[in-house]
């Protein structure tokens, strides 16, 4: 049995901290699709490396995490869509981050809106992949406690 998941008080402040800036921001859903992809294959991989945790059955295939009414939602997309995939290799990591990285100075976010966004959206998008994933530690998202 999966003994830690993110709380419902967290997925709230992680989803608040999200909306004030992604709001101010004024962006596309497809924007906000990109960046919560983009934040959440970078917390995959480190989330995975450290074994914090580990998937509880595959991952479809044509499975995207996207940013819908405020919200982070599973759809699954049309194959060669920028899906998801169980383990982030190095290129997909380092495109990720130029994306994320783009996409602030774009927005010209400071470093502490940079921060919250790379702690809330993955937050966000674990949340909508739970029914995939096994947590074993605590989530390390101090930040949105």
């Amino acid at each position: 049995m999966n003994r830690w998941k993110i709380n419902r008080s967290q997925r709230k402040t992680a989803l608040k901290m999200s909306k004030t800036i992604l709001d101010r921001a004024s962006l596309s859903a497809d924007e906000a699709t990109q960046l919560l992809m983009s934040c959440l294959q970078l917390s995959l991989r480190d989330l995975l490396d450290s074994r914090f945790i580990q998937w509880s059955r595959p991952l479809p295939e044509t499975l995207m995490v996207v940013w819908t009414g405020g919200v982070a939602r599973v759809v699954t997309q049309r194959k060669g869509s920028k899906c998801l995939t169980s383990y982030p290799q190095d290129e997909v990591v380092d495109q990720a981050f130029e994306v994320c990285e783009s996409f602030f100075d774009r927005h010209d976010l400071s470093e502490e809106e940079r921060d919250t966004l790379f702690t809330a959206l993955p937050c966000l998008g674990l949340v909508a992949l739970e029914a995939f994933l096994d947590w074993k530690k605590k989530p390390p998202f101090p930040e949105v406690n």
